[in-house]
């Protein structure tokens, strides 16, 4: 009966003390990871650097899904090629520079890593004042981005952007 009681005490203790050692999905190596690919991503985005093209898998897929499901659509297919993808991309950093009040926030939420697969949500705001018109174009949505590790390196395939919200704020008349 000695034996059972000191068994039944270390498995309490082993089972109350095990939390402590477990790591979240979050914090995991391969989590981190996801996490900094996409940060290279957005961060290659901004700078129009041609190696944002490098995180991405071959059958890359962006899909819409705003509003009820009967209208959710497929808006790309693949990547457009690096030459559009960097005429685009430099366009929007000198119209993003050229307006230092506007302001960019994207957070990555959560990363869940399954394998080889892993799973990211993400929320991204843009706020853009405009003094000549006394307005504010505010636009909001979440995100769900899928990655596959594609001989070792984790590869962005799916991109699911959902929860669209624009709004416009009027500025008071002076």
């Amino acid at each position: 009966m000695k034996h059972c009681v000191t068994f039944v005490s270390i498995l309490a203790v082993a089972v109350t003390l095990a939390p402590l050692d477990a790591e979240e999905p979050n914090k995991t190596a391969a989590a981190q990871e996801v996490r900094d690919i996409l940060n290279d991503v957005w961060d290659k985005l901004e700078s129009a650097d041609p190696g944002h093209h490098d995180h991405f898998s071959e059958d890359m897929m962006r899909i819409s899904a705003n509003g009820p499901p009967v209208d959710w659509s497929i808006t790309s297919t693949s990547l457009p090629s690096k030459e559009v993808f960097i005429e685009w991309a430099r366009g929007a950093a000198e119209k993003w520079s050229d307006r230092a009040d506007w302001q960019k926030s994207r957070e990555i939420l959560h990363v869940d890593v399954n394998g080889n697969r892993a799973l990211v949500t993400a929320r991204q705001s843009f706020s853009m004042p405009d003094s000549t018109k006394h307005l504010t174009v505010n636009n909001s949505f979440s995100e769900v981005i899928l990655f596959r590790r594609v001989e070792q390196q984790w590869k962005l395939t799916h991109s699911l952007v959902m929860d669209y919200e624009q709004s416009i704020w009027h500025w008071d008349p002076e």
